[in-house]
């Protein structure tokens, strides 16, 4: 019995992705169904060994990719392909918005998908963040199917074969250990990249590698090129080593002294299961600017998880505004400045919402919000490192309004730094806030400015409630003003 998926279609009803298509395939989307993508392979053989050794029923049930299933596609003009319809994952975070503990998940989801696929005589030729996407759920899922490659199955009984070693390191492993060192922005940098110099990146993260520096160019290049080498020869098969040998002056001599360390099981610098132990005890410890807004101390996923322990430690005007947000009838929120999630625990715990995203630019932030919602597998909870108002990420990506515009936007405590500190004008601020939103807004105007609770320094002439109302109406209508405390007046809007 035949385990393709049949779809008839009609050319018109597809949409090519030309963001997704490669050489080897072409992805489209359904015009009538965009929950699905449809990755037709332009190479048959590729398509047939995947089929034929089962490899997309074993990633699928380990989730180790999007819910995918081979597809037989029948065209009206009689054009017969073969491909796999694969689950969309949308809104999508992309690399330069996730946290170091995001990126430690998607480091082991690769190394999980190395190890698979190796039992059945395939390996990963890359592994790019790109090729990565958080669910619902925030589990890191492989997207791309045309990254697996053919090796020998009797290579792989004796060792991991891991041939994109180089790129995992120069992408996840030594993004990690500078995380880990508290170089959390040049990490970031290192991670979000399209393109990279792995010998760069080794120069560095491995502090060895520094005394290279005093070699011209040239001995300098080909001594880091020789200890990457060394860093995965445990990676890939021997027959490659030995082939790559081949091309060498001294082959013979080198041949021969390969062999003498394989019979002596010379302890090469990594191995695959040692790489994994390395990578899962890497942790991170955050000193950023807002991380300690809230007291941690008192919030852990056992108090998250229970509503009643969650509102005792809740700022009180948290209660008045999920109130708010519960009486105008929204099931989506966006948190601009949202810190660690707190408000976002108590809508998702209490029903209120079925939708939250965190957006704010504090890492530390964000990644206690990220583990968080995954010990207590919260679903449609996504959280973002990103700086919306001033944004640095690649133009080629969709922007966050097109990700993640939604019916109700919450600023709270954030405007005023966005206009005293950072000198943002307020047209901008409040344009950007209601391209976000589809609906509603609440935000909060600070009329002390820059108060700390005891004092203020002087804020401009034109910073006061009237003027911040004169702008705020230019974008929305006014269904409510409240005071919430001395220093907090919540604007809430529709949007117009």
């Amino acid at each position: 019995m035949e385990k393709f998926k049949i779809l008839k279609l009609k050319r018109y009803e597809l949409e090519k992705q030309n963001d997704f298509s490669v050489d080897y395939l072409t992805c489209y989307s359904l015009k009538n169904e965009n929950s699905y993508i449809l990755k037709i392979y332009n190479q048959p053989n590729y398509y047939n060994e995947l089929y034929e050794n089962n490899l997309l029923e074993k990633l699928n049930k380990a989730k180790l990719i999007p819910p995918t299933e081979y597809v037989k596609v029948e065209f009206d003009n009689g054009q017969i392909h073969y491909g796999f319809l694969q689950k969309r994952i949308f809104p999508m975070t992309y690399p330069f918005e996730w946290t170091p503990s995001m990126l430690k998940d998607a480091a082991n989801k690769i190394l999980e998908i190395v190890e698979l696929t190796n039992t059945f005589g395939f390996t990963l030729k890359d592994a790019h963040p790109y090729n990565l996407v958080f669910d619902e759920s925030f589990l890191p899922l492989w997207i791309d199917l045309g990254s697996f490659i053919r090796i020998d199955i009797n290579s792989s009984k004796e060792k991991i074969i891991f041939p994109s070693y180089p790129e995992f390191y120069a992408l996840f492993y030594a993004p990690l250990l500078l995380a880990q060192e508290g170089l959390v922005n040049i990490s970031k940098t290192l991670y979000s990249v399209i393109n990279y110099d792995v010998k760069e990146i080794l120069i560095l993260v491995e502090k060895k590698l520094r005394y290279f520096s005093v070699f011209p160019n040239k001995i300098k290049d080909k001594l880091v090129r020789y200890y990457l080498n060394y860093k995965y020869v445990n990676m890939v098969n021997d027959s490659e080593i030995l082939k790559k040998l081949d091309t060498l002056k001294f082959r013979y001599l080198l041949k021969t002294f390969f062999y003498i360390l394989k019979m002596f099981k010379f302890p090469f610098a990594l191995k695959f299961h040692k790489l994994r132990k390395e990578i899962e005890e890497i942790n991170f410890s955050f000193d950023t600017a807002w991380f300690n807004y809230y007291d941690k101390n008192k919030l852990d996923h056992e108090i998250v998880s229970n509503p009643i322990a969650l509102m005792k430690i809740l700022p009180p005007r948290f209660i008045i505004i999920s109130d708010i947000i519960k009486k105008i009838g929204v099931k989506e929120v966006i948190d601009l400045g949202g810190n660690i999630g707190l408000l976002g625990f108590y809508l998702m715990k209490q029903g209120i919402v079925k939708k939250y995203i965190n957006i704010d630019t504090d890492v530390g932030a964000i990644d206690f919000c990220y583990n968080i919602i995954k010990k207590l597998a919260f679903k449609n909870f996504y959280c973002v490192n990103s700086n919306y108002f001033i944004p640095s990420s690649p133009s080629l990506f969709k922007s966050i309004e097109e990700r993640f515009r939604s019916e109700c936007v919450v600023v709270l405590a954030l405007t005023h730094h966005l206009i005293l500190s950072q000198k943002l004008n307020i047209s901008y601020i409040l344009d950007k806030i209601s391209k976000l939103t589809e609906k509603y807004v609440l935000i909060e105007f600070m009329p002390l400015g820059l108060w700390d609770g005891k004092q203020a320094p002087p804020t401009p002439d034109f910073y006061n409630i009237n003027w911040f109302r004169s702008n705020f109406l230019n974008y929305f209508k006014v269904l409510e003003e409240r005071v919430l405390e001395e220093n907090r007046i919540l604007f809430v809007g529709y949007k117009k």
